[in-house]
């Protein structure tokens, strides 16, 4: 079977013409595929009714119903004689001595290069190169902002994804000619942006006939990249600087592999100067699997994760379980450009998908169906839609019109992948309980399923099962069961015992049989109380320093060998809608669950959400944290109303991303978080020593942050370093916090400085490294100075701002304020100590009249290299070029 696996993936890459011996392969692996199911399926129905004693004899059939007896012979029967006919073909197949010749196709060089991914991967820049789209944008706005004719004009943007189609869209939508274009003639015009559209009977069935006053005229636009363009891209793309001597000489091959991507900026991208080798079968499939999706919030990695194993994608390697090898599949796609992600999201797990590669339609009847995507599913499913799909291996079902699944989903004994997330059915048919092959079952966001079915503790092969965001009340003894699990959210426990009376969670001890766990997710329920019973908050607060140091326990956490992310979150059961209030019990009860959960070193991901403790754990608050955790690299901690002290997170050594949100209680950060650093007794020790993005979210009562060491003088505080690989900062909703620490000014990999809803924050300066810097709502900032590095400023809403001084480079700014009456001075001032300064601005029809030609604001628009100044809704606008002149309004 290795054979005609390895055969089928080199003929596959091949493109062989011998359609027909490549489909005897692929056959026989399917029917070995079904075999296989079709033994565990048996074999789970032996094992469910197998007499627990072994005092009844050496049979198995003992003790069974006489019929069952005769059912299982004949099924074992008719399974031998499919195995007998499958061996003859595979004999047949291997009478082709071209066979033996093949060696299995391996991925050389490519596990290794994957399992550096995660650590090397970047934030993925916007790769915006050349004029060409400046100028497409130009002559398409030109082009519709001079058509006279009174018929609907229909312009098409034609080409494959990554070309950059959407991009020129939304420029030219966004363009003030436009907008005034097609308001200025009552409401009567219309412009319409259609994007992803691959029918034209979205025009001719839909649109035409509504919307046409006379014949429709058109022309087709397709818009491509220079040569010159590519070569930089491509440069760009793979860490190489146009002016070296070494690259000059790699120009022309360089030149070679634009003109083969066609000027596509996507295939350009993909491709490599070192390195031009194809991607695996496994690759491919996985790419072409993501193009079906619906374009939503994002595809997010542990979606893509279980579905490419389902479908097979993944090969088993050793040492190396599948939804590992997928992981690192991912972030391999990501660094040759095939996925996007998110540049919001540090860690890259939630991307954009982009229309590579053209899957054909299934046709509905197709009896074998392996995948069926339902992502608007009808309100309700028929009956008979399983029978008609016998071999279906993964099922999505996604809609809240969705309330029961049949019964019949138990006939689909292939299953691996059942996806029901975001419907609103209840419960789950018993029959789930057939299901031996499942192996990822996805609940997610299902918020009115409130019990499962014991027949679940019967999905031998289970590996994935998602219960976060449902609303259960009464769940199976026997998770444990599961021991194949490696991927749980929404483990339900239960902080106060004596609520576990109807089994509405699972008792802890559960886990300890689940040894291949890697994803864990628990929902802690603090248990019921009577809101009008409990302390007030501030009450809580003031009990801060009579709290007792919780006891150590035991943790049935500490041995899973292979966790690699923990998320903890809790849930008081309370009629509130703000914040719950929480008793002493509660609070007490809740410490001390949070106490069994200790992790295992091998951790990497920790989250905790709505923590209603007064204090950490005592493994949170170790001041031996860096060598208990030294693998963590991702820390999030949203909701903290009763701690008012963070853990030593400077201690860990791998930490690159930390988020701390709604820590209400937090006055004052300084020493604690830093804690005594990593140092490895010879150079001097550094708090957190790997950390590239930092948020600070939403604490209200934060007044004060220091960095001990980078502002105090004494000898034991200046050797400790903070903070040097710090990429961003986030300071957003933190109203009374005064200053921002003079140690962040100094750090040479800091670039993005965002500081939103901070009112009283009044300076910023001395950033010397910093080459963005946002400031959102800020209403007692009045000063800017001495940022030389600064090359993009966005300043939105912040009135008070009074001084702009010395920010040499400084190439765009963008200011946003409806409210002001005139240009602040500070602008004048700082325009004319640069020269090429590019000005974006959204204001009031008011200011604009003022920025016009003649107008009071005319000296100090017309020194800007380009100005673009427009209302809220586009009404008004401005357009100035000073290098050619170009001036444009409607006013």
């Amino acid at each position: 079977m290795k054979w005609i696996d390895g055969a089928l993936k080199k003929v596959g890459g091949e493109r062989t013409k011998d359609t027909a011996w490549l489909n005897e392969l692929q056959s026989i692996l399917h029917e070995a595929n079904n075999i296989f199911d079709d033994l565990r399926y048996e074999g789970g129905k032996l094992l469910d009714n197998e007499l627990p004693s072994a005092s009844s004899g050496p049979s198995i059939f003992c003790g069974l119903p006489t019929f069952s007896c005769f059912n299982s012979i004949r099924v074992r029967h008719n399974l031998a004689n499919r195995i007998r006919a499958l061996n003859n073909r595979i004999d047949e197949v291997a009478k082709d001595q071209w066979i033996f010749n093949l060696e299995s196709v391996k991925m050389v060089g490519r596990v290794a290069s994957m399992l550096s991914t995660r650590e090397t991967c970047e934030i993925m820049e916007a790769d915006v190169v050349g004029r060409e789209i400046e100028d497409a944008t130009d002559e398409l706005v030109e082009m519709i902002a001079t058509n006279n004719r009174r018929n609907f004009q229909v312009i098409a943007v034609a080409g494959m994804g990554g070309i950059g189609k959407t991009t020129l869209a939304q420029k030219v939508y966004n363009n003030p000619r436009i907008w005034e274009n097609f308001q200025a003639l009552g409401g009567r015009s219309i412009f319409l942006v259609l994007d992803d559209v691959w029918r034209s009977d979205v025009w001719t069935d839909l649109l035409r006939n509504p919307l046409r006053n006379g014949a429709a005229g058109g022309c087709v636009l397709v818009e491509k990249m220079t040569v010159d363009s590519g070569w930089e891209l491509l440069c760009k793309k793979t860490y190489l600087e146009e002016e070296g001597e070494d690259v000059q000489t790699l120009r022309s091959v360089g030149v070679r592999i634009v003109n083969k991507c066609g000027g596509l900026s996507l295939a350009i991208k993909g491709s490599s100067l070192l390195e031009l080798r194809r991607f695996t079968v496994s690759s491919e499939a996985m790419l072409s699997f993501i193009m079906p999706y619906p374009e939503v919030d994002g595809l997010y990695l542990g979606d893509l994760r279980r579905m490419w194993v389902a479908e097979g994608f993944v090969d088993q390697e050793e040492g190396l379980i599948m939804e590992v090898l997928a992981d690192q599949y991912y972030f391999e796609l990501i660094r040759r450009s095939l996925l996007q992600p998110y540049s919001i999201y540090g860690d890259q797990r939630i991307c954009e998908s982009r229309e590579i590669v053209t899957i054909p339609g299934l046709e509905t009847e197709q009896l074998r169906l392996r995948t069926l995507l339902l992502f608007m599913s009808p309100p309700r499913i028929p009956h008979n839609l399983f029978s008609r799909f016998p071999y279906l291996q993964v099922l999505l079902l996604n809609g809240k019109g969705i309330e029961c699944i049949p019964d019949s989903v138990g006939n689909l004994i292939r299953l691996r992948l059942l996806d029901l997330d975001r419907t609103s059915i209840t419960k789950l048919p018993d029959s789930i309980g057939l299901l031996r092959n499942l192996q990822a079952l996805n609940l997610h966001h299902c918020e009115f399923l409130n019990t499962l079915p014991k027949s679940i503790t019967h999905l031998c092969s289970l590996r994935q099962l998602g219960l976060f965001g449902t609303s259960l009340r009464s769940v199976p003894e026997g998770i444990g069961r599961l021991q194949l699990l490696n991927d749980l959210t929404g483990f339900i426990i239960n902080a106060d015992n004596s609520c576990n009376t109807e089994q509405n969670s699972w008792d802890l001890e559960e886990l300890k049989s689940l040894c291949q766990l890697r994803w864990l997710q628990l929902s802690i329920l603090g248990g019921k109380h009577n809101a009008n019973s409990v302390q007030s908050t501030d009450d809580l607060i003031d009990q801060l320093l009579t709290v007792t140091q919780p006891r150590n326990r035991a943790s049935v956490l500490e041995d899973k060998a292979f966790l690699k992310q923990l998320i903890i979150s809790c849930t008081l059961q309370s009629e509130r809608v703000e914040v719950p209030l929480c008793t002493q019990g509660e609070i007490n009860r809740i410490e001390d669950t949070f106490e069994k959960l200790r992790p295992p070193t091998c951790l990497e991901d920790l989250l905790i959400y709505n923590f209603y403790g007064h204090q950490f754990s005592s493994w949170m608050v170790s001041s031996s944290l860096g060598t208990y955790l030294p693998y963590l690299t991702y820390a999030i901690f949203i909701g903290l109303p009763l701690c008012s002290q963070l853990p030593s997170l400077g201690q860990l050594p791998h930490l690159r991303h930390l988020s701390i949100k709604d820590a209400l209680a937090i006055v004052t950060i300084s020493s604690e978080l830093l804690g005594n650093g990593v140092g490895d007794g010879v150079h001097a020790a550094t708090a957190f020593p790997k950390l590239e993005f930092l948020f600070m979210m939403k604490m209200p009562n934060w007044e004060e942050w220091s960095l001990v060491g980078s502002e105090t003088g004494n000898s034991s505080s200046v050797s400790l370093r903070v903070m040097p690989r710090l990429e961003q900062l986030h300071v957003v909703d933190c109203p009374k916090l005064r200053a921002l620490p003079k140690g962040l000014q100094q750090l040479r990999a800091l670039r993005i400085l965002d500081v939103e809803r901070a009112h009283s924050l009044s300076v910023i300066e001395d950033f010397l490294f910093i080459t963005q810097l946002k400031l959102e709502m800020n209403n007692g900032i009045e000063m800017l100075s001495n940022l030389p590095a600064l090359k993009k400023l966005t300043i939105w809403d912040s009135p008070g701002l009074k001084c702009v001084d010395n920010l040499v480079a400084l190439q765009y700014l963008e200011l946003q304020d409806y409210s002001m009456e005139s240009l602040p001075e500070w602008l004048f001032r700082l325009v004319q100590q640069r020269v090429h300064l590019q000005l974006v601005m959204r204001c009031s029809a008011t200011v604009i009249q003022r920025c016009l030609r003649g107008g009071l604001d005319w000296p100090i628009i017309e020194c800007f290299s380009r100005v673009s100044a427009y209302t809220e809704d586009r009404s008004t606008y401005l357009e100035y070029t000073k290098q050619n002149g170009r001036y444009r309004t409607n006013q």
